[in-house]
Formats: structure tokens, sequence, C-alpha cells
């Protein structure tokens, strides 16, 4: 059993810098047994935590349970075809039964045993489509099934690229402001050096203002340290691995995914291919037809081969058998015959094809739903990634300009020949596009990794053109 709950936290940007930290997925998932065992001094890598994933979730557990269900369903329906029998043995005590068929009688001081066997059985030979559907039903169920397993593995693919990069956020996001932070504590160092020093140009409203960044920055700090728990803490969970065990990530900075986009039109016909939840709307569909086929062929009779075996004795009774007379206590033989079965119940059978039509044309209505609405994800997808690709390169662009600008301006500060407030505002903008610049490289990462859940596949991995 696994049941998770869904968190986020977002950080408000404050005076002096901006932070915003997407925490990840947080699952409570009861641990599988036989979980794979890794050495907390062994930096995870994204492949190896999403190899973990699809091992050791419970959820993939399952889903492969499902899939061991459906294809016992087919096993029963192709097992139709095999030849069935059903025995029945009995054994017990009579009274003795004596003389002939005209003049018996029964010797009630004589006791013995009594022993039946009865065997009847047969197979199908034509039933006017009813196996083949049954079978197409069986079949179509166990990709039902896959695809179920398929769209598990999906989501959980996601949700871990999510916890992931969050992680990797949130430490990008805290090593900018312990590096923002040295900038204030050299200031404040300046500063109060002046105050020492009685120095005519030292303005006491500097240092107040220095002190309300500082409680900024230490704001965005527990901010930062908050998304950083949450996000070990849903990684912890998705690995299926005990509350509290070390996690080490590796690489530890987020690093922009490198893709080059094909139009539009590749990824719809790609996600009407390789997507799991179409192809499980499509299997579902293919099933439900099975079974209005199925409902109608049961209108028609069945033909199959029938048997039967009897044999029969007792020590106590006379053998009385003839050719005009039956014996009860006395058998064996048997014989097999062609017969037709034909179950007669029209307005059941009706009432049952029509719900099994109704299902149909319900299925084909959701999958064509489905599919309108997963080209619409398919769009917003694209279109994401395009607009990240952009964001991305323009943010590079300012940030480095702001950073020439604020090492400009620390220099002419160390040297007298700039106010504070000219550092001050070089500090923000340097920072401001420092952290969108992370962000940025996060949206777009999830961007891709969005889109690659929404087509089925990861697009990364494929081949050019």
């Amino acid at each position: 059993m696994c049941r998770w709950k869904w968190q986020r936290t977002c950080g408000v940007s404050g005076s002096m810098v901006a932070v915003l930290v997407k925490a990840a997925a947080a699952f409570w998932c009861v641990a599988a047994p036989g979980a794979l065992a890794k050495s907390h001094d062994v930096p995870w890598t994204l492949e190896a935590a999403t190899q973990r994933v699809l091992e050791a979730s419970p959820a993939m557990f399952a889903a492969q349970a499902g899939i061991d269900e459906a294809a016992a369903k087919l096993s029963q329906a192709q097992f139709v075809y095999i030849p069935q029998a059903t025995v029945t043995a009995s054994l017990t005590t009579i009274q003795g039964q004596r003389g002939t068929a005209f003049n018996g009688y029964i010797n009630e001081d004589e006791h013995g045993a009594f022993f039946k066997l009865g065997v009847r059985g047969g197979f199908p030979i034509y039933a006017f489509g009813q196996l083949e559907a049954l079978r197409a039903a069986a079949e179509n169920g166990v990709d039902v099934a896959e695809f179920t397993r398929d769209i598990v593995a999906a989501e959980l693919q996601f949700l871990l690229r999510e916890a992931w990069f969050g992680l990797l956020l949130a430490n990008d996001l805290g090593a900018i402001l312990d590096e923002g932070m040295s900038y204030l504590s050299k200031a404040k160092k300046r500063l109060l050096a002046m105050e020492e020093s009685d120095d005519p140009t030292y303005d006491q409203v500097e240092l107040l203002r220095l002190r309300v960044y500082e409680a900024d920055v230490h704001a965005q700090r527990l901010v930062v340290a908050k998304g950083k728990t949450q996000a070990l803490s849903g990684l912890t969970a998705l690995l299926n691995l005990p509350a509290g065990t070390p996690i080490q990530v590796e690489p530890l900075q987020l690093t922009p995914i490198e893709v080059t986009l094909q139009n539009s039109e590749f990824y719809l016909n790609l996600a009407e291919s390789r997507r799991p939840e179409l192809r499980l709307a499509n299997s579902a569909v293919a099933a439900a037809a099975a079974i209005a086929n199925l409902r109608l062929w049961q209108f028609f009779p069945g033909i199959a081969v029938v048997g039967e075996y009897n044999f029969a004795s007792s020590p106590v009774a006379d053998d009385q058998r003839g050719s005009f007379n039956a014996d009860p206590y006395h058998k064996n033989g048997g014989g097999a015959a062609l017969a037709m079965q034909w179950k007669v119940a029209l307005f059941k059978q009706w009432a049952d094809r029509q719900e099994a039509l109704a299902v149909l044309r319900g299925g084909m209505e959701k999958r064509d739903e489905f599919l309108r609405t997963s080209r619409g994800d398919v769009l917003v997808a694209v279109s994401e990634v395009e607009r990240q690709q952009q964001r991305l390169a323009s943010n590079t662009s300012s940030l480095k300009a702001a950073r020439s600008w604020l090492v400009a301006k620390s220099d002419l500060y160390d040297t007298g020949f700039a106010a504070f407030d000219e550092v001050a505002d070089a500090l923000l903008q340097f920072y401001a596009r420092k952290l969108a610049h992370v962000q940025t490289i996060h949206d777009l990462n999830m961007a891709i990794s969005r889109l690659s859940r929404v087509v089925g596949t990861d697009i990364v991995a494929l081949p050019p053109n």
C-alpha cells in the first residue's frame, strides 16, 4: 500500500534577493521487501536513482501484480480449447443386492463396499466467434495492464526529476546566498571600521540598511533550507529508503539539459504512438469491442465434443447388466458424441449486448477526449521549452553584464570612490539575475522533463532528425 502527498514551497522575494525553491514530491510508502541496497558513501546519479525507483517502488510492484493477473486471465481464455473433464468418485457401504432383475431381494444380513466413478468432459470445436472474442478481450486486458505499469513508471520518473532538480536548485540558491552574505560581511566590516575611526564619510544609515539586507538574506536562507529538507525527504521516500538516510547526489549543481527541439507535429505524432495513456485507451477500446462481439456471438449455439465414462462395482451385489436393463451397482463403459450447446436467455443476452455496446461507446469517447487533451498538453509543453530556452539565453547575457557591474562598483567602493548605495544597487541587480539564471535552468530542465512525460519518451535520448 502506498499513499503520497504532494508538497510545494515558494519563497517570496525580499528587498535584497528573490528566492523560489520548488519542493519535491514527498512520498510516504511502505518499504518493499528485498529493497536494493546502496552504500551511503556512493553519490546517487539521476540514472541510478531512476533505476532504483523503477525496481524498488511499491507502486511498480502493484502494477506488475496487475500484469500477472491479466496474464492469468489470458491463460484461462486459452485453456478453453484444452479438453476438460469432471471426475466424481464415491465409496460407501450397501446391503446385499441379490437375485435377478425379475426376482431380486435385499439381504439385510450382508453388507459390503460400493465404489462408483464418473468422468464427464469435452472441448469446444466451434462457437461462432465466442472463443476468439474471449481470447481477444483477454489479450487486450494484458496490454491494458502493461500500459498501466508504463504510466506508473513514467509518473515516478517525472516526480523523481522534480525532486532531483528541486534539490539541485536548493543547493545552488544556498551557494548564491552564501556568496552574497560574504559581500555583505565585507561591506559591514568596512563600515564598522569607519565608525570606530570616526571617519567623516561614515553614514550610520548605510550600516542600518546593510543590517536589513542581512536579515533578508538570512530569511531567504531559511526558505532554501526548508526546500532542501523537503527535497531530500521526497528523494528518500521515492528511493524507498528509511527516513533520515543520508543522500548524496552527483552532480551537485544544476546544469541545463541540452536538446534541439523538433517541430510540434513531430511531438504530436510521437505522443499518439508512445504516450502510455493513449496506448492504454486504445487497448481498453479494443477489449471493450471484443466483449461486445462476445455478447453478440452468445446468441448463437456452440458445437463441442462431449463424452463420459462410468464405472461402478460392489462385491455384495449380483451383476444384472444386460442389453435392456440398467444395473446401478455394476458399470464399465462410456462414449463420446458431437453435441450442440445453446444458451437461450434472449432478454438477458440482449441487455448484456446493450451494456457492452455502451461501455464501448464510452471508451471511444474517453479515448478521443484524451487524445484532444494530449495534443494540447504537447503543444503547451513544446512552447514552454522554447520559452525557457529563450529565457535562459537572455538571462545568461544579463548575468555577465551584472557581474561586471558589481566587480567594478566593489573595486571603486574599496578605494573610496563609490558610495554604498551604488554597490548595494549593483549587488541587488547581480544577485537578482544570478538567482533568475539558476531558476531558469531549473525551469528549463523541468519543461524538458514535462515534454518527455506528455510524449511518452525521453526526448533527450531521441536520435537527431
